[in-house]
């Protein structure tokens, strides 16, 4: 039987009515006797539902199903947006952890020019001292750079990660979409005759709605990470231009 919500809004009012004829008896016997009461009380009448369609009507304006054909064209491109950014984040880190060792290692020639060229200046070498000044100068600017490359790397690694982590939120989110959809062509099949299928869709509903709201917060984490990023590649590109060509 297809689900009308006419149909169910005119079976919750016709309800509402016979309790209240079935109960007037025994509440006009509980009535002051004042009849200047009389007005306030059931006589007056009781407001109409604000709930144009009653309650299962406003449960199935909750939420409309997306087209189906859409909606699986968004999970596999959520799934594979997940599987790429868990490639792209191990290379990433390799190429951090990469970058830190190249620091490590200009640093190391950085101390040794200082210890040369304090040698030098003692010496009042200054040929040499002049040498050498250049060369530290060349090699904090490029050990400068390479800082801003890890950073950089470390930042693209984060970023990934957390793009990895929305995907797979997004994933979850429209899986569970997938199953609501489903769940509600049931219930509009079904209508008001079967409350373990309305309740098995009002969960899977408050499921779905939890997941996109998680899948919501990773996704602003992700997009402050990847801010974060751009901010390291911004200080990359300026240490750059300031190396000698």
């Amino acid at each position: 039987m297809r689900y009308c919500p006419k149909s169910v809004y005119r079976c919750v009012v016709n309800l509402v009515v016979l309790s209240i004829i079935a109960a007037a008896p025994l509440m006009g016997s509980q009535l002051p006797p004042n009849p200047g009461d009389a007005l306030v009380g059931l006589e007056a009448g009781l407001p109409p539902s604000l709930l144009r369609s009653g309650p299962l009507g406003e449960l199935i304006m909750v939420y409309t199903p997306r087209n189906p054909d859409e909606l699986q064209r968004l999970l596999n491109l959520a799934r594979s947006d997940r599987d790429s950014a868990e490639k792209d984040t191990a290379e990433s880190r390799r190429l951090a952890a990469a970058a830190d060792g190249r620091v490590r290692i200009v640093n190391e020639e950085v101390q040794t020019t200082k210890t040369r060229l304090s040698v030098a200046k003692k010496a009042k070498n200054q040929s040499d001292s002049t040498t050498l000044a250049v060369e530290l100068k060349r090699q904090e600017a490029e050990m400068k750079y390479i800082e801003r490359v890890r950073d950089t790397n470390r930042a693209d690694a984060a970023d990934l990660d957390s793009q990895n982590v929305a995907a797979s939120a997004r994933v979850k989110a429209l899986e569970l979409e997938v199953d609501v959809a489903r769940k509600y062509n049931e219930v509009i099949a079904a209508g008001a005759e079967s409350s373990p299928v309305i309740a098995g869709y009002q969960e899977a509903l408050k499921q779905m709605l939890s997941a996109q709201q998680e899948a919501a917060d990773r996704e602003a984490d992700a997009a402050s990470k990847q801010k974060i990023l751009a901010v390291r590649r911004l200080k990359q590109l300026d240490a750059l231009s300031k190396l000698k060509r």
